[in-house]
Formats: C-alpha cells, structure tokens, sequence
C-alpha cells in the first residue's frame, strides 16, 4: 500500500486537488526494469501504470514522494516530469510545471542513467528544452520525433513502443479524415497486446486511437476489455464509453460512467472531489437523456450537490457547465435554459476556462431567443 501525500513540487490544477489511491494494485501489468533498488523498481512500476492510465496527478503525487525517498534514482525524474506533460488532454501546462519538469530532467542525467534510461530521459527532455523560446508544437514535435527513434533503437520495448504511438496520436492530422495515423497506431498496438495482453497502454491508447466515427467499432474490443485490467481506476471505467457514445451504446455509457463515478467517490481528497467524478456523470447524464430517461438525468445532476467542491480543472469545469446545459437544451425547456446560473458553482476559476464558460451563456442564449426574449439573446450572445 502507498500512501501518497502533497509535497513541495505542484503546480496548478494538481495542489491539493488528487485522488489518494490507497490500493495501486489494479493497475494491469507494468515491468520497466530500472537501475535502482527493489523499493524504487516497485514505486516506479506502479507510477508508469499510473501514465499509462493518463492518471496523471495520482502520477505526480507517486513520483514526487519516491523522490524525497530515492534522490539518486534517474527514472523518477523521468516520470515525474511525464507526470506533469498531458499530451492528448486539452489542459494547457503552466511554466512552473514546465521549469519543474525541466529541472527535473537535468538532475536525471547527472545521475548517470543506464543507456535504455538515459535514451527515456533524453526523449522527454525535448519537450522541456528551451521552453522559454521553442513553441510548444515544435516541442511536442521534437518529442514525438524522439519517441520514434526510441521505438527503432528498442523494438521489443513494450513502453518505447507504446509511448511511440501515443506520439503519433499527438501529432495525427486533425485535417485527415481517413484517420490514416491513427489506424496505424491501431495496429502497433495490437503488438504490444499480442506481447502482453495485460499492460495498460496498449488497451488504452487503443480507445483513443479508435475514438473517431470512422474506426470506432474497432475500439469496442479494448473497450470492454479495460475494466478487467484496473477495475478500480475511474478513468479506466470512463474511457471506454467514448466508444460507447459513439456507436450508440447508451445502456454501456449510463453502466460505466455510474461505474466510474462511484470509483472516484472511493478514493478520499484533500480538498476536493475527484474530476473524474463529474467527468464520468457528464457522460451518464448524455446517456441517459438519449434514452428519454429525463427524470433520472436530473436526479444525477442532483448528485453533485453533496460532493462540492469539485476538483478546480479545465474537465471539472467543462462538465460543470455542460450537464446543465444539455438538460435544458435537450429537453427543449427554454425558459430553463435562459435562466442557467453563470460562473456556477462560484470556486471554480472561471476565468482560467473561458471557452468552457461560454457553453452556460451560449445555452442561455438559446433559450432566450426560443423564449422570445430577444434583449437577453443579445446580451447572452
């Protein structure tokens, strides 16, 4: 059992705000051999399947405590600053995260790393190095560039591999809509699953892949297979209904989302609720308004009530403005609608999410003109 606590290196949207998972067991199957002692093997094991399931922030607590512990072991710089990097996710990374990151790195290859850690080490380095001048998509096109020689120069590197097609994902054309890369990446990972049908990656990776209207029933397979690797991880249980969603699965997406919310209740905070807990009730909400189930719609919309604060993040604050948003508008109720409470609940950082923000007055807007109410249309507009 890890207890994971708050330490000195955090930057916003993390301090204070994580789930403690006190069991780190259900994690699938990670085996990263690292020139470090049993105690730092284990820690970063479970810490690289924490990446894996892009539970980042449980990931930074992990490496930020074995660092305190192991100063001398390379690869938990290495992880803690994959930690603090969200390749897919729409979070934008702070400087302080990145000077952290950075530092972190250095302090890696001064520690003289095997040639397998130091190539890890090197590949991360180019995203943190010279952040204060290279754009950030040059960066993440260096890194992915590096990812790409690490897949060459270890072949049967089940991580270099994986990490490799998490790249390609990040710099897919968004303009192909074919989703050519994508069906590439499909396929390299179904080697990582030949080799080791446990490891959390590739099933993983495999959702995001296939997370498009194009290749999406290939992704019903590591869909409904993901729960059985770490079925007390509550992004594990909420991944796979982007699959859902998108074939129409809505009793799948209601089940798993529940599933989902109910795991990030377990898991105590600090100061808040878990976002992955009005992530996954966002999606239970969709779910069940597609099925005209609008009165257990709205009594999952006044779950939230008891569970305040919730985590102060961009997916907190997205589905916070977006379940009522969809309750109002898809059920036609426009007098509802135009009267949605702004800037709701009051300690999110509103202003941090403006485009998130824009959905409440873009639903009020709506009802407004529905209602005829054309003054508060074009005030909401």
């Amino acid at each position: 059992m890890f207890f994971i606590s708050n330490l000195a290196i955090s930057h916003d949207g993390h301090k204070n705000e994580d789930i403690v998972l006190n069991d780190l067991g259900n994690l699938g199957e990670v085996n990263f051999d690292i020139s470090c002692d049993a105690q730092s093997q284990k820690a970063f094991n479970t810490g690289l399947g924490l990446l894996h399931h892009m539970m980042y922030a449980q990931a930074e607590q992990l490496f930020q405590k074995w660092l305190t512990q192991k100063p001398e072991c390379a690869m938990l710089y290495w992880g803690y600053s994959m930690s603090l990097f969200h390749p897919l996710w729409p979070d934008k990374i702070t400087k302080e995260a990145l000077a952290n990151g950075q530092q972190a790195l250095t302090k890696a290859q001064k520690l003289q790393p095997s040639p397998r850690e130091k190539a890890y080490i090197s590949s991360a380095n180019k995203y943190y190095d010279n952040w204060q001048s290279i754009p950030e998509k040059a960066r993440i096109a260096s890194w992915a560039n590096a990812h790409e020689k690490l897949y060459q120069d270890y072949p049967n590197d089940i991580d270099a591999t994986a990490f490799y097609a998490l790249s390609q994902l990040v710099i897919a054309s968004a303009t192909d809509k074919s989703f050519s890369t994508n069906k590439k990446v499909g396929k390299i990972l179904t080697t990582v699953l030949d080799k080791q049908p446990l490891h959390p990656s590739a099933i993983h990776y495999s959702i995001h892949a296939y997370d498009n209207p194009v290749l999406a029933t290939l992704g019903l397979t590591p869909a409904r297979a993901y729960d059985k690797i770490a079925p007390d991880v509550p992004h594990a249980l909420h991944m796979p209904t982007h699959i859902f969603v998108r074939l129409g699965e809505w009793q799948d997406t209601i089940h798993w989302n529940a599933r989902s919310a109910a795991a990030a209740l377990k898991y105590p905070t600090k100061a808040s609720t878990s976002m992955h807990y009005v992530h996954a009730l966002d999606y239970k909400i969709y779910g069940l308004l597609q099925l005209g189930e609008a009165q257990k719609a709205h009594e999952t919309l006044g779950e939230i009530a008891s569970h305040h604060p919730i985590q102060n993040t961009f997916p907190a604050a997205y589905a916070l403005a977006a379940m009522p948003a969809r309750m109002t508008l898809e059920q036609q109720n426009w007098l509802q609608a135009s009267q949605l409470k702004t800037s709701h609940p009051s300690y999110i950082s509103w202003e941090k999410f403006p485009q998130v923000e824009a959905i409440t007055y873009f639903a009020r807007g709506i009802g407004s003109a529905r209602s005829n109410n054309l003054p508060s249309a074009n005030e909401n507009l």
